[in-house]
């Protein structure tokens, strides 16, 4: 673990917050050069990179204390905000960052469906390098093991599994996955997004296995994993419904254009 990265001073750079925001600007590097592709204006994500990052940084540190309230409640209020300590949810940032962009696209009278696909595969890579900063700062470790995976943490005693690295490579290979299908596949407009959604819900749910996670339903069934299953059935139904209309959608102009 490598927490601190330097000081100068009275200044200290955290790698958990390093990586952060190394991981903020590879997505946003990403949907720039990817956005052509899908249509869209490349230097729209420069105009909307601030209001993402604050949006996409509030909803992920709010809801991971909301999740974990019992560790904040009665502690001093700026400590909610201390993202340099650890402590963020991915799927508060997703959340977060999705209200900030609907209102932004329709503010500007922009289709959010293709942006959202260009900056999916960035989102894969900044989850994959956000965790790395989370294995630098020791949090989000895994259970007890004598493997030799096995990492030190100082939240916790004992050899961990480092599930922020497995989370790392899954979230790795879903970016690989989502550069080569977009270029493979035909698809509807929001189905690379739904998708991305679907690969990184499909690798957090397995890494849970091995996650040191006090919220559980039942002994092998994480409050993360039953959120997963949930969000997983509303981006299969989201993929189909994405599909059959933009289907309808392309049918309607040639049945129009038909002799009579």
């Amino acid at each position: 673990m490598h927490p601190v990265v330097f000081e100068i001073g009275p200044i200290t750079i955290y790698s958990y917050g390093l990586m952060l925001s190394l991981a903020f600007a590879l997505a946003v590097l990403t949907a720039f050069l990817n956005a052509r592709r899908h249509g869209v204006d490349p230097w729209l994500f420069v105009d909307m990179a601030l209001l993402l990052f604050l949006a996409g940084l509030l909803g992920s540190r709010l809801l991971y204390v909301a999740l974990n309230w019992d560790d904040y409640a009665g502690r001093p209020l700026w400590t909610i905000l201390a993202t340099w300590e650890g402590g963020v949810s991915f799927y508060g940032a997703i959340l977060g960052g999705f209200l900030a962009a609907v209102w932004f696209t329709r503010r500007r009278g922009l289709r959010l469906a293709p942006i959202a696909d260009a900056v999916a595969p960035g989102l894969a890579l900044a989850a994959a390098v956000g965790r790395i900063g989370c294995f630098l700062n020791g949090c989000c470790y895994g259970v007890p093991t004598s493997g030799i995976l096995g990492v030190f943490t100082r939240f916790a005693p004992g050899l961990r599994h480092p599930t922020q690295l497995y989370e790392s490579f899954a979230y790795f290979l879903v970016f690989g996955f989502l550069l080569w299908w977009q270029k493979k596949r035909a698809r509807a407009p929001g189905q690379l997004f739904v998708l991305f959604v679907g690969a990184y819900l499909v690798g957090r749910y397995v890494v849970e296995f091995f996650r040191d996670d006090g919220h559980r339903f039942y002994p092998w069934l994480s409050l993360t994993q039953a959120a997963s299953l949930v969000i997983a059935a509303v981006a299969v139904a989201a993929y189909v419904w994405l599909g059959r209309r933009h289907r309808a959608e392309t049918a309607a102009p040639r049945a129009s254009r038909a002799p009579e």
